[in-house]
């Protein structure tokens, strides 16, 4: 990394958008590799010196804040393993890089769920808890995260089904189809939902989106999550997003260099865990222990 050491030894500790060029250019490394070598650098100066690096500006004190808050794993022992090996060092993996980025996700993860509102996760709670059969559906990565719930409710003793296998039942009034929109909008999605309401059932949505959407009955917003607008068609600089037959042109954001995840994956890990949140609390109120879970898991595996 020849650029990056002469830019740490010229008395810089952070990356700016010259340095980012100038790497990028000469294919080192990517705008998250940047950021975690001068992370790391800084450390290993600091170590060696005693002091804040090449320097002590203030400018250096307040560029290693934000990662000094980062508590460091309990063992280091598989983490040298790999920075050691000859795949590590072909892969340029950088040391801690893995962990930095997960905890990176930790943190953006909490901050997807904090912005839930109390009264949207009680009421989703409570509309899975009194529904007389729950149907679910979403698609891609979404659909999976989806089965996944399906999976643990039926664990939990509910009635439960996913759209489009072959045991599915009908809808009928009482019952409550589940689904996943991150955008807000699939057009499958919004099929099923339009299906599910003329034969009685109540529609709950989860997304990311913060505009009214009205296929849906109950709506629940993790607001901060990132995620792909729907039907995505590029067009040269441009995006174009198709929806309900109506063209919308849109910039294309710049990637941020402390965003550790890509494409709709803040909004899929988010909904992971806060479902499994859910189960737990359902689990809790209705007073199932985990051995009857467990009674109820496949033994086909």
């Amino acid at each position: 990394m020849t650029i990056l050491e002469g830019f740490f030894a010229a008395g810089h500790v952070k990356a700016t958008s010259e340095l980012l060029v100038a790497v990028q250019a000469a294919g080192e490394a990517t705008e998250t590799q940047v950021s975690v070598w001068m992370k790391n650098r800084m450390a290993r100066a600091k170590k060696k010196t005693g002091t804040n690096g090449p320097g002590t500006t203030r400018e250096m004190e307040v560029g290693t804040a934000r990662h000094s808050a980062i508590p460091q794993p309990s063992g280091t022992t598989g983490r040298k393993r790999l920075r050691d090996s000859e795949f590590a060092t072909s892969l340029q993996v950088r040391d801690g890089e893995v962990y930095a980025r997960a905890y990176a996700v930790c943190e953006q993860v909490c901050d997807v769920l904090g912005s839930v509102a109390d009264e949207q996760a009680y009421q989703l709670m409570s509309l899975v808890r009194g529904a007389k059969h729950v149907f679910c559906y979403g698609v891609g990565r979404e659909g999976l995260v989806i089965r996944s719930f399906a999976m643990r409710l039926y664990h939990l003793g509910k009635q439960v089904s996913v759209v489009g296998d072959m045991n599915c039942p009908p809808v009928s009034a009482g019952d409550l189809l589940f689904v996943s929109a991150g955008p807000g909008y699939f057009s499958t999605v919004v099929a099923l939902a339009e299906q599910a309401r003329r034969n009685g059932g109540h529609i709950l949505v989860v997304t990311a989106s913060s505009h009214d959407i009205d296929w849906a009955d109950t709506v629940v917003q993790l607001g901060a999550a990132q995620t792909l607008p729907p039907n995505v068609h590029h067009s040269g600089g441009e995006h174009l997003d198709i929806r309900h037959g109506v063209e919308v042109s849109f910039q294309e954001e710049s990637p941020r260099m402390d965003n550790p995840l890509v494409m709709g994956s803040s909004f899929e890990i988010s909904l992971w865990v806060l479902l499994d949140c859910v189960v737990s609390i359902l689990q809790q109120q209705w007073g199932i222990q985990s051995v009857d879970m467990v009674q109820r898991h496949t033994n086909l595996e």
